[in-house]
């Protein structure tokens, strides 16, 4: 008995995608096109392909970030920070929502416990009641782990994407410490998110081309506005509309346009007649911005140094800097975590994240940074006997206060004093 072959009187052969003819005119069997098949069809589906299982989900999209703290001033800290006046709506102080008063959260067995920092940010917040996700949330946490969690929270309208701020007590209601497991702090919360959403509001339609432009025209990240504004300079750092329109389809062209207008807002792109002048590190600052948000808005906070010069500070590459500290701000809504905004008295300027609360020093203060060495490393730098410093050590990096006579020095020993800069420091 013949088996069934795919091959027909006038040799017609079915080409599927990632699966060879067979050499022979007789054909390949069924059962092994189908073998093929399924091998090629398991290659999509896994998590190293170029077509994951996440491309094919039609559920809501939602953003969940979550650290976590300990101690009580550190969780004092950031209460006082998610009810800040301006974050909530027209600018007013959001209202604290839960099923705890603060004074629970605070107390100082709980207060000593890691408690849990969270971020719900819908695709489309507008479309559904961010108290009701936030509430939905905890209840099937709840449900998963069995606790009985003291937690509030308070929705900020003061971004581009409103979005809710929840905090978890390390104790909940019965006196059990709340711990929760990496993966189900990195991909259960952000499913059941996503659920949540589905079924309140269906499954998930592509946004609009238009309604996806006007979001990437303000966008503090390198989108895809931003690849044709490359493609339209070329290796020139000049880019006019004609080049745009050139590489680009009419919408998209004008969306670009429109781009160059905020990158020039933002002080990457300067306009000279009919062309825009890209800043040298443009496509860098916007990447930056995508991973520290505060990166872009710090730029605008610079005195003396103009916002195309900003850096991120990097101990390895720029070593020992010294300057004064233009600005102290939080690296993003998250975090409780400071940046110091420093420029130089040689004409450079830094983003230094840190990974604490910048104490101990203070906007207008001189500071000397430099990476941090063990005593018994050789060339430890160490500040003159006559010169007292206030020191502190954030991982690998040691800023110290510096006097008004050790930044003359400083000063003197490069040349250079800055027009302006030299009142504040000279």
């Amino acid at each position: 008995m013949k088996r069934f072959s795919f091959r027909t009187s006038d040799s017609f052969q079915p080409s599927l995608p990632g699966i060879r003819r067979p050499l022979r005119d007789s054909g390949a069997s069924l059962s092994k096109l189908l073998k093929q098949f399924s091998k090629r069809r398991k290659r999509y589906s896994s998590s190293s392909s170029r077509f994951p299982a996440s491309a094919f989900d039609r559920r809501q999209m939602c953003i969940v970030k979550v650290r976590y703290g300990r101690g009580v001033p550190s969780l004092r800290a950031h209460l006082s920070y998610i009810q800040r006046k301006g974050a909530g709506k027209n600018g007013e102080c959001p209202e604290l929502f839960g099923n705890s008063e603060k004074s629970e959260l605070i107390t100082p067995k709980a207060g000593n416990l890691h408690h849990y920092r969270l971020v719900v940010s819908p695709e489309t917040p507008e479309d559904f009641p961010l108290e009701v996700l936030a509430n939905k949330l905890v209840q099937r946490m709840e449900r998963d782990t069995g606790y009985s969690l003291s937690w509030v929270g308070t929705v900020h309208e003061n971004t581009e994407h409103a979005h809710v701020h929840l905090v978890i007590s390390g104790q909940d209601k019965k006196g059990h410490e709340v711990v929760f497991s990496r993966r189900y702090i990195t991909h259960q919360m952000r499913e059941h998110t996503r659920d949540i959403l589905t079924e309140g509001l269906g499954d998930r339609r592509p946004l609009p081309q238009e309604e996806r432009l006007k979001t990437e025209i303000k966008s503090n990240r390198f989108t895809s506005l931003d690849e044709i504004v490359q493609m339209a300079a070329g290796a020139r750092a000049a880019v006019t509309a004609k080049a745009i329109r050139l590489v680009a389809t009419p919408a998209k062209a004008d969306a670009a346009v429109a781009r160059l207008k905020f990158l020039e807002d933002m002080g990457l792109a300067q306009r000279k007649a009919n062309d825009y002048q890209l800043s040298s590190n443009w496509k860098e600052s916007l990447q930056i911005s995508r991973r520290f948000g505060s990166y872009l808005e710090a730029a605008k906070r610079l005195e003396f140094t103009p916002q195309a010069l900003l850096r991120l500070y990097s101990p390895e590459r720029d070593g020992r800097i010294v300057g004064r500290v233009s600005a102290i701000g939080l690296i993003d809504e998250l975090s409780t975590n400071n940046y110091l905004l420093i420029e130089t008295i040689d004409g450079r300027a830094f983003y230094v994240p840190l990974y604490r609360r910048a104490r101990g020093i203070a906007v207008g203060d001189s500071i000397a940074l430099m990476k941090f060495r063990t005593a018994g490393s050789m060339g430890r730098e160490t500040p003159a006997p006559s010169a007292p410093t206030t020191s502190m050590s954030l991982l690998d990096i040691r800023f110290a206060k510096l006097p008004d006579d050790r930044i003359r020095t400083e000063a003197m020993r490069l040349g250079k004093k800055r027009a302006g800069f030299g009142l504040h420091l000279f």
